[in-house]
C-alpha cells in the first residue's frame, strides 16, 4: 500500500469517478477511480502534463461534515457526448460524525457519483486527507500503471 499525504491542491478530480463513501467513526474513505494528478504532486514526474491514477482511494480523517451535491443527467441525443440535468439538484449529508475537537480544512471533490449516477459537488470538511493506493501500484511500478494524456 502507497499513502501519499497532504498534497489535495495537486489533485484534478472533475474527471473522477466516485464509489459509495465508507465512513467508520470519523473517518470516511472514497474508492475513486480516473483520478488526475497534475505536475508538483509525488505521484507526477511530468512538468506539464495531468496524470490520472486507475483506482486509489480519498481518505478523510477527523471528519466534520460531509455534504455531496448530485445532478442526474442524461446524454442528448443519446451517444452525443452532450449531457443535461433531468432534475434539480439533490443534497445529500453524510454522518453523523463524532465532534471534532482539531480545526479543520475544507475539501471539495467533483466528478461523476457512480451510484447513484449523477455529477457530484461534494465539501468534506475534515482534519487530515491522505491517498491511497492499493498493494498493485507499489512506487517503482506506479509510472507503469498511470495512463498520461497531454
Amino acid at each position: 500500500m502507497t499513502i501519499i499525504q497532504n498534497n489535495f491542491d495537486k489533485l484534478y478530480t472533475i474527471a473522477s469517478d466516485y464509489d459509495m463513501p465508507i465512513a467508520v467513526d470519523d473517518k470516511m474513505v472514497i474508492p475513486t477511480r480516473n483520478l488526475g494528478v497534475i505536475p508538483g504532486h509525488p505521484l507526477n514526474p511530468t512538468a506539464t502534463e495531468t496524470i490520472f491514477i486507475p483506482q486509489c482511494y480519498l481518505v478523510f480523517q477527523g471528519v466534520k461534515t460531509s455534504i455531496r451535491e448530485l445532478w442526474h443527467y442524461v446524454a442528448e441525443p443519446a451517444e452525443s457526448g452532450h449531457f443535461r440535468t433531468v432534475e434539480s439538484s439533490i443534497s445529500i449529508v453524510d454522518g453523523p460524525f463524532p465532534d471534532i475537537g482539531e480545526p479543520v480544512q475544507s475539501f471539495l471533490i467533483e466528478g461523476v457519483m457512480l451510484v447513484p449516477h449523477a455529477w457530484v459537488s461534494w465539501d468534506i470538511e475534515s482534519v487530515s486527507f491522505y491517498l491511497e493506493l492499493d498493494s498493485t501500484n507499489q512506487p517503482n511500478l506506479i509510472e507503469k500503471d498511470l495512463i498520461q494524456v497531454n
